[in-house]
């Protein structure tokens, strides 16, 4: 077991018996928390927003993969082992039931039998095809396309190996588009709880439950320390390009506001106040930066800084 699910076994275990008492199977609204895998960030976030639905009054079904898919976002080029998907599975299948949450496995959903049938249609599709393939409503092609991006670390598809992994995602997303098919019409939540919103683990289900009318919740952790952000109905890297400027813009501040912005704008430098940061010691020093870019002091220079291209 570990430290976490330690952890929530004890506070579990302090918690008062009323508190704990789990709502009879009528109750509504009945959530699906779609967690899959083990993060220790997202899982406590998942067990935090849970047992708050729970006192409200909503019924809580956790689903966690049980090493079924055979290509997912836990993994990367990096780290694509039996003892990864070994370590990932267990780890949150005991943290979950010492959190004392309902939790069901993907496997319950899925006839394995059918996976060849999947990766056998897949199998001699064209590159266009793979990127264009639909599957029970859900854009599946693109989803295992970003997928496989994410995967390889890379901003294109170059070479056959990178390919197979593409086919790979592309047969894990149908299956997942008939776990979200078969999870929906047994449970049937009026909402999803999900993080990410993207990629085979999480968007096709995401994309799946918004075609059925359930609503879909989606969380990220946001770069500032301890905070969150959420998104309705669809993946926060999309609401975030389409937010109205009026929300904000002319909001009045106070000084102390004023102060706590730009206290965090500066401190965007190196992360300070961030819980993700990509430089945590970048050399900021103008004459170093100058000399080894070989920059010309005596024109004007601009920088370009890019997204990550998966």
């Amino acid at each position: 077991m570990t430290e976490l699910a330690r952890q929530a076994a004890a506070a579990l275990a302090r918690t008062p018996p009323a508190l704990r008492a789990t709502p009879s199977p009528t109750t509504r609204p009945r959530v699906l928390v779609f967690a899959v895998r083990y993060h220790y960030i997202g899982a406590a976030v998942e067990i935090v927003l849970s047992h708050a639905l729970r006192l409200h009054g909503a019924r809580i079904d956790v689903v966690l993969c049980d090493q079924l898919m055979p290509a997912c976002d836990h993994r990367s080029i990096d780290n694509d082992t039996v003892e990864a998907c070994q370590a990932c599975a267990g780890d949150a299948a005991a943290l979950f039931s010492a959190a004392g949450l309902p939790v069901y496995q993907l496997s319950k959903f899925f006839d394995s039998a059918r996976l060849p049938a999947l990766r056998a249609h897949v199998a001699n599709l064209s590159p266009e095809a793979l990127l264009d393939t639909n599957y029970l409503g859900v854009k599946v092609g693109g989803i295992a396309y970003a997928s496989t991006l994410r995967y390889f670390l890379c901003g294109r598809l170059t070479d056959e190996t990178q390919r197979a992994k593409q086919r790979e995602f592309l047969a894990t997303a149908m299956m997942m588009a008939e776990v979200s098919q078969a999870l929906l019409t047994e449970l049937q939540p009026e909402a999803v709880l999900v993080s990410h919103g993207i990629y085979v683990t999480w968007g096709v289900m995401a994309e799946y439950a918004r075609q059925q009318g359930a609503r879909v919740t989606v969380y990220g952790y946001g770069y500032r320390r301890n905070s969150l952000l959420i998104s309705q109905g669809e993946t926060y890297h999309h609401d975030l390009l389409v937010e109205p400027a009026s929300r904000w813009r002319d909001r009045p501040l106070t000084d102390a506001q004023r102060e706590q912005i730009e206290t965090y704008l500066r401190s965007r430098v190196n992360g300070g106040l961030d819980w993700i940061t990509y430089s945590p010691d970048p050399d900021v020093d103008r004459e170093t930066i100058a000399r080894t870019l070989a920059l010309d002091p005596n024109k004007l220079t601009l920088g370009l800084f890019t997204n990550l291209s998966w």
